[in-house]
Parts: C-alpha cells; structure tokens; sequence
C-alpha cells in the first residue's frame, strides 16, 4: 500500500511537486498516471472499505475515461499538469482517496526508478 499512497499523494499534488517528480525528458503527466496505475493492480479491494474502494474507483475511472490518443496532450506536455482543468479533477479525486483511506497529506518522495534519455545523437556529459 506504501506505492499506492505515494501515487496518490503525487497525483494530488500541486502542478510544482508533480513537475519535480520526475526528470524533465520524462512525460510527467504520463508517469504520474502509470504509477498509480501500478499501484492500484495490486490494491485487493475487497479488503477494504465500501468509501475507500469507490474513491479508488472514482479515480482510476476518470484516468480510464480520459486514456489513448485523444488525450496524449494531458500526458505529454507538462504545461498541462498547470493548465488543463482535467488534472484539477484528478487532484481533488485523488486528495478525496487519501481522505478515504484516512492518509495523511505529505509530500510525495520522488520514483526511485532509473529513466534513460532515448534522445539519440546528444551527448551527455
């Protein structure tokens, strides 16, 4: 549950901390999603409460229903994490699971994942 409280708390974060996550050759927008989207497979719903189930639910249907190629903008370009109202409802859906499962609201701690720069042809000193 420690992956699943982090990805909430980033993804209810203001658009500064969600933009410090992750490097910045990073889809941040995207990363944001596919950490809780990780997390939240692993969640056994059942064992938790009827309010902190559909609080998860409310989310991760919203993330659903706003996925593929219509919305790559909102994932992509991380202008977006400051100026699409879309990420204003996943920050109050997410802030409303964190109040669910009766978390309190810290800071979120960067992925300790590696990420690679795919850039071909740069140098990197």
């Amino acid at each position: 549950m420690d992956s699943l409280r982090n990805s909430l708390l980033a993804l209810a974060a203001s658009p500064e901390v969600q933009d410090s996550l992750y490097p910045d050759f990073t889809a941040k927008g995207d990363e944001l999603v596919l950490d809780f989207g990780e997390s939240y497979e692993t969640v056994e719903l059942c064992k938790l409460t009827t309010a902190q189930a559909e609080a998860l639910k409310s989310l991760d249907n919203f993330l659903t229903a706003h996925s593929g190629e219509a919305f790559s903008d909102m994932y992509l370009d991380v202008h977006s994490l400051y100026s699409d109202p879309r990420w204003d409802e996943i920050r109050k859906l997410a802030s409303g699971a964190i109040e669910a499962l009766g978390w309190p609201v810290e800071q979120p701690r960067k992925n300790s994942a590696i990420y690679v720069n795919g850039g071909f042809g740069e140098e990197h000193t």
